[in-house]
């Protein structure tokens, strides 16, 4: 057989699979479940269960001016109490099973991202 067809079928191969995985590149980022991208869309349905990982996106990209941080016990906080008693608007970032220095880096990070 001719090099030739070997060589169209490899490029074809090769371009089908760079669409492929930039296509899949960009559909992550526009759906982006851990919020590290950009804030979440409202045409999206998101998972909120995976604190360790969604924490990080809503430091980042929220805006807020108070965060309920803590572990298990601080998960049944409701943030509509904490601003409508105190006026603020809070974020609720807590962690199962966690220990003081992971929460500590999650504040950092917080008071990194965020200049409210």
């Amino acid at each position: 057989m001719n090099k030739s067809v070997y060589y169209k079928w490899f490029k074809k191969c090769i371009t089908a699979l760079f669409i492929l995985l930039i296509g899949s590149v960009i559909l992550f980022w526009i759906i982006d479940p851990y919020f590290h991208f950009h804030k979440p869309f409202s045409f999206v349905s998101y998972r909120l269960y995976d604190e360790r990982y969604i924490n990080d996106g809503i430091s980042r990209h929220f805006d807020y001016d108070a965060i309920i941080t803590g572990m298990s016990m601080a998960q049944n906080f409701k943030t509509s109490e904490a601003d409508k008693f105190l006026g603020v608007k809070s974020v609720k970032e807590t962690f199962s099973g966690a220990d003081y220095k992971e929460i500590s880096k999650n504040l950092g990070r917080a008071l990194k991202y965020n200049k409210a």
